[in-house]
């Protein structure tokens, strides 16, 4: 008699998950920003070179990307395993910067865009940047809130009415 086993998927290696991982940050972080720069003009931009004013959105681009690999580390150090099954961290993520927002890795892509947006003085870039904020605040935000809720319950509940969604002041929690 032949035992059927169901499928699962192959493991893959750690390094080869991050440096995967990589490739996407830098296509979707830097290079494409950088093709839609190319798409108008650019402006404050003189001689080639961006003004002081342009300068500021690679502060803001490196603060987002900053944000960005606290909160993926936080993920990493959460998970026991990366397995690509896994679509969330066993425990609800709470701390760093899950304590002033409830969705800091998409604040984090957003300020990418618009330090981008910035530093081109790019209309197309800034459109983009807009439109990929829309579409986060309307897509994978809600999946998301109710696939935690689902997962997480009743402490999901609690830290919903006490951190906001995007950013603002601490909510006292509800008696």
């Amino acid at each position: 008699m032949r035992t059927i086993r169901p499928y699962l998927p192959p493991s893959l290696p750690a390094w080869f998950i991050a440096i995967g991982g990589v490739i996407r940050l830098v296509i979707f972080y830097a290079i494409v920003p950088w093709v839609l720069s190319l798409v108008g003009p650019r402006y404050g931009w003189s001689a080639g070179m961006p003004s002081l004013p342009n300068l500021l959105g690679l502060a803001i681009t490196g603060g987002g990307v900053s944000l960005l690999l606290w909160c993926i580390s936080l993920h990493i150090t959460s998970y026991s395993s990366l397995s690509p099954s896994d679509s969330y961290p066993p425990s609800l993520l709470v701390g760093g910067p899950y304590r002033f927002s409830r969705n800091p890795m998409y604040i984090a892509d957003v300020a990418i865009w618009l330090g981008w947006a910035l530093f081109y003085g790019s209309i197309p870039v800034l459109i983009a940047a807009l439109c990929f904020a829309g579409f986060l605040a309307f897509v994978p935000v809600p999946s998301e809130e109710r696939q935690l809720l689902a997962r997480f319950g009743d402490e999901y509940q609690l830290y919903k009415r006490s951190v906001p969604r995007w950013v603002g002041r601490r909510h006292r929690p509800a008696p």
